[in-house]
């Protein structure tokens, strides 16, 4: 369920209109009608931005619904699932919670909300995409961002430093979503504060963000927005370059900065911002070490490690030699152990054939990325036959979908794995209509 350009309006109207719980259930309830709206209607998308024309809609839409009274969400399931709950056995029904191994092999609890709570939380997640812009800095969780972008920003330079940021979701809470909901551009405040609280009722799990609710990626974005801008000027009063991409933070510069008084500075900043810094996960590499962003190396251009195209070659080539059993082996040996498989494979030819597929995509669509980048500076762009085809078909094999879907896990995990297959598939839709 997504929202076009020309529907953001509609949903952004409604939203500066909602002054209670009522008006919240009517605006959830009508945000999957909205994303059909051009189906309803013929819609100028220009018209969209005539405040008369979105009120004659909005108003068209509520009394549509109130005449079929289809509403997926009732009253009591609001009031149910925006409760705080004391009692343990009442919290179970509204997140199931498992566990997935990290590399490390340490397990990451996953909170997956329930089904009538999940479609609350993906309406709130199309409001808040309608509302709010994502910082300039932020390349996680975005639109139209990849780590493909993320990596970009970073290479040819001397120095890459990477921090992690420890604990991530758990260190964003409820009264700092609720703060941030009451600023603009939510400005949930004065007689619309009870909006903000029931909220961010909604989008926290034991008065935290949970990982692994629809809402909970842009929740961290919008939670973040002060700590990009104060780290983007740390980073522009050093001369250096700043990303994020949820809990990596990347800078890049030429000349050595990472001294005290600059590591002294980024932890006060995070500090400040509630946040701590992973000491295991902090890395700095100079440019006679492979530099790595978002999983890619950076060095001179963006592109996959040396292990990566070597393992490509090498599951083909026991794939052609001596068959799908021998790659399957070789692929599960060296695939990290939260990522295999849970069920058997009946088709081995079928499922090596979309690694290497969705192995070679991923590493054609890393390598299109630098050479735009290139070819752009140069002022043009070389237009590859062989991808534009695949583009034109606006749609990607079942192979290649596959496949991209496992490579962007390889990097970043299971618990990701919406956002993920996003960002693999962002180069290409960018692009389909080229």
């Amino acid at each position: 369920m997504g929202l076009s350009r020309a529907n953001i309006n509609i949903v952004r109207f409604a939203f500066e209109n909602i002054n209670s719980k009522s008006d919240l259930l009517n605006l959830i309830n009508l945000v999957p009608r909205i994303a059909s709206i051009n189906h309803i209607f013929i819609l100028n998308p220009q018209e969209t931005h005539n405040s008369l024309v979105i009120k004659v809609i909005y108003r068209k839409l509520c009394e549509e619904l109130k005449s079929n009274n289809k509403f997926k969400i009732s009253e009591e399931q609001l009031n149910y699932f925006a409760s705080s709950f004391d009692d343990k056995e009442k919290k179970r029904y509204r997140y199931k919670k498992f566990y997935i191994k990290k590399k490390s092999g340490e397990l990451r609890e996953i909170l997956a909300p329930v089904k009538n709570l999940k479609l609350i939380h993906r309406c709130l997640n199309n409001i808040f995409k309608s509302i709010y812009n994502t910082q300039e800095q932020a390349y996680g969780f975005a639109e139209n961002k990849s780590i493909t972008d993320n990596a970009s920003l970073h290479t040819g330079f001397n120095y890459v430093f990477n921090v992690d940021i420890k604990d991530f979701f758990p260190s964003i809470y409820f009264r700092r979503i609720k703060h941030m909901l009451e600023l603009p551009p939510f400005n949930l405040n004065g007689v619309r504060e009870p909006i903000a609280y029931i909220i961010s009722n909604l989008c926290t799990e034991n008065g935290v963000l949970p990982q692994g609710a629809p809402t909970s990626p842009i929740l961290t974005n919008i939670v973040c927005q002060k700590l990009d801008i104060k780290l983007a000027k740390l980073a522009e009063s050093y001369k250096a370059k700043y990303s994020r991409y949820a809990d990596d933070i990347t800078f890049s510069c030429n000349d050595y900065i990472f001294t005290k008084r600059f590591l002294f500075r980024l932890k006060r900043i995070l500090k400040d911002e509630r946040f701590e810094i992973n000491e295991l996960k902090t890395r700095l590499h100079h440019k006679s070490f492979r530099q790595v962003v978002t999983g890619l190396t950076v060095n001179e251009k963006v592109n996959v490690s040396k292990r990566y195209k070597k393992s490509l070659r090498t599951i083909k080539h026991l794939y052609e030699k001596r068959g799908a059993d021998a790659a399957m082996e070789y692929y599960l040996k060296k695939l990290p152990i939260n990522l295999h498989p849970q069920k058997n494979i009946l088709n081995k030819d079928q499922f090596i054939q979309n690694v290497i597929s969705g192995k070679e995509s991923f590493n054609k669509s890393v390598r299109d990325h630098s050479n735009s980048r290139l070819n752009l500076q140069e002022g043009y762009l070389i237009k590859n036959s062989n991808y534009h085809q695949l583009s034109n078909n606006n749609q990607l094999s079942r192979a290649n979908l596959s496949g991209i879907i496992n490579e962007t896990l390889n990097l970043w995990g299971k618990s990701d794995n919406i956002n993920n297959f996003l960002n693999a598939m962002n180069y290409f839709n960018n692009h389909k209509n080229e």
